[in-house]
């Protein structure tokens, strides 16, 4: 193929890409950031067997760090300046609990488990809303994130006894629905790259000393597969922040849940696992009911009357 053959095939696709509507492009990028989010999943997996959670975690955010980090400077230092420092080191070491709660539960439990637990973020976020933001929720989101709660009991099958990383699992979605609540409540002067920014470096901050305590000193195959973790994390949560800026929320944010494909297959294949029927069955009433809250929101969103000149 000649130089000038490739760039009429990337002309062409290029047009087709931008022919395509902003939803349909938003859930193309959201299929591309949940795979990325998966593939970082069993990538912490089998690094677990090796390497402590803390080092994980600081190698997570240290290189998420430094990609976030070059975009804030050619933004300006406005992108890294805020307001609320304190505010963001409170989501800062919250989001950090959630990732180092998150992880053990990966490494304990089998990839599909661990995902379907944290879909029962939502469920959390629900109430913290009600609790923390004043929000008012009316009964049909109350009764569907009472329903969601119940595929997490599913799941845990209390008869059988409870594994504790299920429970470890079940705390990360907790804290992560916390972070999203410390998030509302930032100002909405606050830049995404500026939250970004102050996010990985607390993260890395904070886990730096528990690393080196437990430090295990990675041979280059290692290192790169370390730093990858934080480098395919940050690619995915800048690809899933940009499906959520280019498509509809009660559109996009259903395909989320893909993840739990996505990582049934690469469990399947890289570590053997398959999903038994209770987990499947517990996963498939939390995405129901996490699905429909959102579907809620979105409608009474639209439903709300706008003033004369708001967009």
């Amino acid at each position: 193929m000649t130089v000038r053959e490739l760039g009429t095939g990337l002309s062409t696709a290029g047009r087709r890409w931008r022919g395509l509507s902003a939803n349909t492009r938003a859930i193309l990028w959201m299929l591309l950031g949940t795979a990325m989010f998966a593939t970082m999943t069993a990538l912490i997996k089998a690094l677990a067997a090796h390497y402590d959670s803390f080092q994980i975690s600081f190698f997570r955010s240290f290189f998420a760090f430094l990609v976030f980090l070059p975009v804030g400077l050619i933004q300006g230092l406005p992108a890294l300046r805020t307001s609320c420092p304190m505010l963001h080191i409170r989501r800062g070491l919250v989001g950090t609990s959630s990732m180092l709660t998150g992880y053990y539960s990966v490494a304990h439990l089998p990839l599909a488990l661990s995902t379907s637990i944290s879909f029962a973020a939502p469920l959390f976020l629900v109430v913290l809303a009600v609790l923390a933001l004043g929000e008012i929720v009316g009964w049909r989101r109350w009764l569907a994130t009472a329903i969601g709660f119940l595929g997490v009991v599913v799941m845990m099958r209390p008869g059988q006894g409870i594994d504790p990383a299920a429970l470890v699992g079940l705390a990360a979605a907790a804290l992560s629905a916390t972070s999203v609540v410390l998030t509302k409540k930032m100002p909405v002067s606050e830049r995404q790259i500026t939250i970004l920014i102050w996010a990985t470096l607390v993260s890395s901050v904070a886990c730096l000393p528990f690393a080196l305590w437990r430090w295990s000193t990675p041979d280059l195959a290692d290192f790169w597969l370390l730093a990858s973790v934080g480098l395919v994390g940050a690619a995915g949560q800048a690809i899933w922040l940009h499906s959520y800026r280019l498509g509809e929320v009660s559109v996009v944010g259903p395909i989320d849940y893909t993840r739990l494909i996505f990582a049934t297959i690469i469990g399947f294949l890289w570590f053997g696992e398959w999903p038994d029927t209770w987990t499947m069955l517990g996963a498939a009433i939390i995405v129901a009911s996490t699905a429909y809250i959102a579907h809620r929101e979105a409608r009474l969103r639209r439903n709300i009357p706008r003033g004369p000149g708001v967009a």
